[in-house]
Parts: structure tokens; C-alpha cells; sequence
């Protein structure tokens, strides 16, 4: 079965909206017997499930396998709870998977059950679930705890990410944000620690001054060095530069786009029904001998502002950063859709935009 199937008309981002045409899914899928084994019993468990549903109806080559899952979707793997507990749909926007607890609120339900789903269309596309089938996906759901969630994540073959696993990781302090505990006057060296009146937060200690360092928003910064404020309090050097002597600059190093760059965007982009082959979407293939001619010096669609998606020379005026760093955004989500890319390899796609771009 398949949950990228839609009919709407989405803007271009990084992996897009991961929908896929009915046609070319249900070609793939084609030669899969949709109805049920004798003597497969569904349990409501996920390992039941698994294995007496998904395995016959919807995990064949082409759709959600191991190997290239249809929009990233792999429900052959171990570890399936963390790709569809608490995960976003990839297609249709505030719809989760599986919502603990709650059959009706769970797209994955939805999508089996439902003549005419929000996004898409019934799946799988080789013929429903049989009634039992469904029943037992509903009473697996209705008995996860609420509040519980696996994740989300890729679930891709070939080393694809999970939000919250090899997402980047920070102290938050129970916020929202990443909180600098050598730096914040709040959260000076551990999480509430807060110095007191008119003292700053210097290397994680409270102090009366910064000594050689310069004070920026309460906390001791070598502007010299500090990408954040390099140069001067609040001058921020975009992705893929580094600060060297006050001011902003192109990360030392050589990135290969064909060995570097490549290789990220065939694990986490180039999927059937997302950014590969003849209905790639938003005519943005990302598999290898493409990528470079679809993002370089190309107009974003999603932007009315003049942007590329890939500037050479200027990653902060890329939008294809944009788009995986979650910021500045035209239109539609960050990309990935179902979770950040893991800092080093957003750090090694900016490194290469900032040094020109090269088809290297």
C-alpha cells in the first residue's frame, strides 16, 4: 500500500511533496496477489501485522520494500514502530500515520479504509484490505498508548535518517531551541543555572567580565571565530562558511559533488515517487547524472523572489539549504519531509554550493 499517492499540484522542495502518480505505483505493484493467504490470522500487533498484512499487500518491490521504499516508506524492515507511530504523512499535511490510541485520527487507517481519502487514493493499489485486515490495524492503533510516538523517520534503505535519531542533537532546556550553556546567562553551564545581575556567562561560568572575549547577549563570544557572531555581535555567517578572523568565509576543503554531494540525495531524495526517473516531482530528478543539471543556476518554483536553487558561491541564497535547514521558506515544509538531514551532510551540501558549485 501506498501513502504518496496524490492528485494535487505541489510546489517544488528538496524531496517535494513525495506523491506519486496511481499509474506508475500500481505498475510497479502490479503483479502482487491482493488477497489474503489461507491461513494468515492477523493479531493486532505490529509483528502480526507486518507480517501476515503488509508483507502480501503492500511491502513487494516497487512500493514499501527495503530496498528503494516508494516515498521512503519502508514497512518490510525491523523497526517499523519508529517509522509509523507518531509519524507525519508524507503527502498529506497534519495527518500522522499512526496516532496512538486513535484509529480515526491515524492516516494509515484512513488511507485502507476510505474510499475517497484527503490525499491520494485508497490503497493498496492491487485491492483493498479485507475487513478483518482492517480491524486488526484498528485494534493494534486503539491499544497504543496516547502520547507515544516511534519517531518518524526515513525508514529508507541505504542508511536514510530518522527525526530524532541522527537528526542534529542539543540541551534544549525543556524550550524549543538550542541553548548554548557555555554562553547563556540563563542556562550558564547547566540548564536553569542563571547568573546573576550584571555578571555574563563566560565558557559555562558565571562571571563579572568576559576578560578577552566580547560580550554578545549576555554570554562571551571570540568573535574572531565564532560563526554566530563573527566579526561583531549578531553577524551570523550563512551554511557552509566558517569564521576565521572575523569574518565569514568558505569552509576549508575540497566537497566532490559526485562522491560528497551525490551519495546524500540518492539516500534521502532519489526514491521512486519522489525525485527520480520521468515523474520525478516538480521535474527536479535527483538520481546520479541528473541532480547537477535540475538544482544549479536553476529558478526555485516555490519562490517568486529571483532564488535558485542552487546559487553558486552563495549558499545562504540557495534554496535548496533552505529547504533542508527548515528556514526561509517559500512554501510547503523543510525537506526531507520526514526528518532533518544530519548536520554533516547539510554542512557537506553547503560547503560545495559555497565553493562554487563545481561538477566535480
Amino acid at each position: 500500500m501506498t501513502f504518496a499517492i496524490s492528485r494535487r499540484a505541489i510546489p517544488w522542495s528538496l524531496v517535494g511533496s513525495l506523491s506519486v502518480s496511481a499509474f506508475s505505483l500500481a505498475s510497479a505493484c502490479s503483479g502482487t496477489d491482493a488477497q489474503p493467504i489461507p491461513g494468515d490470522t492477523c493479531t493486532p500487533d505490529l509483528a502480526s501485522i507486518q507480517e501476515t498484512v503488509f508483507a502480501r499487500a503492500c511491502s513487494q518491490a516497487g512500493c514499501h520494500a527495503s530496498v528503494e521504499p516508494a516515498v521512503f516508506l519502508d514497512l518490510a524492515s525491523p523497526g517499523l514502530e519508529k517509522r509509523l507511530v507518531g509519524a507525519p504523512s508524507a503527502t498529506c499535511e497534519n495527518k500522522v500515520l499512526v496516532a496512538p490510541g486513535d484509529p480515526v485520527g491515524s492516516f494509515l487507517v484512513e488511507k485502507v479504509k476510505q474510499a475517497t481519502p484527503s490525499c491520494g487514493v485508497r490503497m493498496p493499489l492491487t485491492g483493498g484490505l479485507s475487513a478483518e485486515e482492517i480491524a486488526c490495524i484498528e485494534s493494534w492503533i486503539a491499544g497504543l498508548p496516547e502520547g507515544g510516538g516511534g519517531g518518524g523517520g526515513t525508514g529508507g534503505a541505504g542508511g536514510g535518517t530518522d527525526a530524532g535519531s541522527d537528526a542534529p542533537t542539543c540541551e534544549t532546556c525543556g524550550g524549543a531551541s538550542c541553548v548554548d550553556l557555555a554562553a547563556d546567562v540563563s542556562n550558564c553551564g547547566a540548564c536553569g543555572n542563571v547568573c546573576g545581575t550584571g555578571e555574563v556567562c563566560n565558557a559555562g561560568a558565571c562571571a563579572a567580565t568576559c576578560g578577552m572575549l566580547e560580550a554578545c547577549g549576555g554570554g562571551c563570544v571570540d568573535t574572531q571565530t565564532d560563526p554566530a557572531n563573527c566579526g561583531a555581535c549578531g553577524n551570523t555567517c550563512a551554511a557552509g562558511q566558517t569564521c576565521a578572523g572575523g569574518a565569514c568565509t568558505c569552509a576549508s576543503g575540497s566537497v566532490s559533488f559526485a562522491a560528497d554531494v551525490q551519495p546524500i540525495f540518492t539516500t534521502s531524495c532519489a526514491s521512486a515517487g519522489c525525485h527520480k526517473g520521468a515523474n520525478a516531482q516538480e521535474d527536479l530528478d535527483l538520481s546520479a547524472g541528473n541532480a547537477y543539471a535540475a538544482l544549479v543556476d536553476v529558478p526555485a518554483s516555490q519562490c517568486n523572489d529571483g532564488r535558485k536553487r542552487v546559487l553558486p558561491g552563495d549558499p545562504a541564497q540557495s534554496y535548496l539549504i533552505d529547504k533542508m535547514m527548515n528556514v526561509d521558506i517559500c512554501s510547503g515544509t523543510k525537506m526531507p519531509k520526514l526528518g532533518l538531514l544530519p548536520s554533516a551532510q547539510i554542512s557537506t551540501v553547503a560547503n560545495w554550493i559555497c565553493a562554487g558549485a563545481p561538477n566535480n
